[in-house]
């Protein structure tokens, strides 16, 4: 019975320090990168992009984090998403966020980038 507990346990503490340790701010890869920095507002060019209280920050949208499924075997956990950006409300569906390296990358519909962690 603690064997079972304790099995049930380590995915819930994965996905308590998933999150926190990917929070931060990030540039996109080049040449989007050129028209961000890491400082500034939040989200705009000129800005940052990254991930910030539980939610996916991107160029004028920014997406809550829900549900999280932890993946066997990898870093990564997979996100429902709700979003919003100018001013409308929309589903984002699923999103994958994966440590790298460099920072993270972001597997949505098919498509991969990988965002590269600011210096602190």
């Amino acid at each position: 019975m603690t064997l079972a507990l304790a099995l049930c346990a380590t995915p819930l503490a994965a996905q308590e320090d998933f999150l926190p340790r990917l929070e931060g701010s990030y540039l996109p890869p080049a040449p989007e990168a050129a028209r961000f920095s890491c400082d500034g507002q939040w989200g705009l060019i000129g800005g940052r992009l990254g991930i910030r209280d539980g939610q996916l920050i991107g160029l004028e949208n920014a997406c809550t984090l829900t549900d999280p499924v932890e993946l066997r075997g990898m870093d990564a956990m997979l996100f429902d998403t709700q979003c919003a950006g100018e001013g409308v409300e929309y589903d984002g569906g699923r999103v994958m966020l994966m440590a790298t390296r460099a920072g993270i990358a972001i597997i949505r519909d098919g498509s991969v980038v990988e965002w590269t962690r600011c210096p602190d």
